[in-house]
C-alpha cells in the first residue's frame, strides 16, 4: 500500500476503462477515500493514528491523532489531537505542539464548516481539549502553556481566543480577541 508503515488494502474502481479514486483500508482501522493526495502519518506507538479516516477530502493529512477524522473539504490537517475532527471547509488546522511532556496531546478538538480556521497550542500544553470552531473564516483558538479547554467560536471572521483561557465564547463579529477565562463576546467588532 501507499503507507509504508502499515499493510493497506486498496480498491480502485474502474468504469469504462477509467480508474476512479482509490479507497484504502489500513491495518490500524483507518480509511482513506479520496485518492493519494490525503496522508495519514504515525510517528510511533505513543503518538499513533489508529482508527483515523479521511473521507471526501483532498490534500488533507492526519498525524499521530488516533480516532480522528477529516470529512470533506480540502487542505486540512489534524496533528497530535486524538478524538478530533474537521468537517468541511478549506485549509483548517488542529495542531497540538508536542513538547517535552511525553504523552501530552490534544483531545476532542473540532472545526466544522469553516475556512482557514485554527485550533492550536503551544508546546507542553497540559490541557488542550474540547475546543470548537463552527463556521466563519480565519478564526483561531490558541492555547497557552498552562491549558486551554472548552472554548468556542461560532461564525464571524478573524476572531481569536488565546492564552491560558477556558470556557470562553465568541459568537459572530470580526476581529475580536478573548484572553480571559469564562468570557463572552457576541456580535461585536475589534473588542
Amino acid at each position: 500500500g501507499a503507507n509504508k508503515k502499515t499493510t493497506d488494502i486498496q480498491f480502485t474502481p474502474i468504469l469504462s476503462g477509467i480508474e476512479g479514486k482509490v479507497i484504502r483500508f489500513d491495518d490500524k482501522g483507518g480509511v482513506s477515500a479520496a485518492g493519494d493526495s490525503n496522508k495519514v502519518y504515525r510517528d510511533n506507538n505513543t503518538y499513533n493514528s489508529d482508527n483515523t479516516s479521511i473521507v471526501g477530502s483532498v490534500a488533507s493529512t492526519i498525524t499521530s491523532s488516533k480516532n480522528s477524522i477529516v470529512l470533506g473539504g480540502s487542505g486540512s490537517r489534524i496533528n497530535y489531537s486524538i478524538n478530533s475532527a474537521i468537517v468541511a471547509g478549506e485549509g483548517n488546522l488542529i495542531d497540538v505542539e508536542v513538547g517535552s511532556l511525553s504523552g501530552v496531546m490534544g483531545h476532542a478538538n473540532v472545526i466544522i464548516g469553516s475556512d482557514e480556521s485554527q485550533i492550536t497550542s503551544s508546546a507542553n500544553n497540559n490541557f488542550f481539549m474540547w475546543n470548537t470552531v463552527i463556521g466563519g473564516e480565519q478564526n483561531k483558538i490558541y492555547g497557552g502553556a498552562v491549558g486551554s479547554n472548552k472554548n468556542t467560536i461560532v461564525g464571524g471572521v478573524l476572531n481569536k481566543i488565546e492564552g491560558n483561557v477556558s470556557g470562553s465564547v465568541i459568537i459572530g463579529g470580526s476581529g475580536n480577541v478573548v484572553d480571559h477565562p469564562f468570557s463572552t463576546i457576541i456580535g461585536m467588532s475589534n473588542k
